[in-house]
């Protein structure tokens, strides 16, 4: 969960080569590929390789965004750990829509689709 290779003294991994767990979420060791993450994850383990014994675990809210077809897509959380989907916002009929993933009914995370701007209450 600090990032901390396992078998090996003093060597932290970061980036789309690492599986760690997410404390956030559970202790299933999982990897995060986009690049936000990527820089997140270094320094975190840089942090962690100079604080030896005391680093904290690394827990963080994984997000993207991209645009593809003209569709600017958004995502927060881990959606794949979801247990089913409700909509948010929004219509897929109509376009702009935000899609929120609960597990155990607490929400593990949301995707976008042409929606920057939108809220909703839980």
């Amino acid at each position: 969960a600090a990032c901390r290779v396992i078998g090996l003294q003093d060597a932290v991994a970061a980036g789309d080569v690492a599986r760690w767990p997410n404390l956030r979420f559970d202790e299933t060791p999982r990897r995060v590929e986009h690049w936000i993450h990527a820089i997140e994850h270094a320094r975190h383990a840089a942090d962690s390789l100079l604080d030896g014994s005391k680093a904290r675990p690394f827990t963080p809210i994984p997000r993207f965004w991209s645009e593809q077809h003209g569709i600017r897509m958004q995502a927060v959380g881990m959606p794949g750990l979801g247990e089913r989907a409700a909509l948010a916002e929004g219509s897929p009929e109509k376009g702009p829509m935000v899609v929120v993933y609960l597990r155990d009914e607490e929400l593990v995370g949301a995707i976008g689709l042409d929606s920057p701007l939108a809220s909703f209450d839980q």
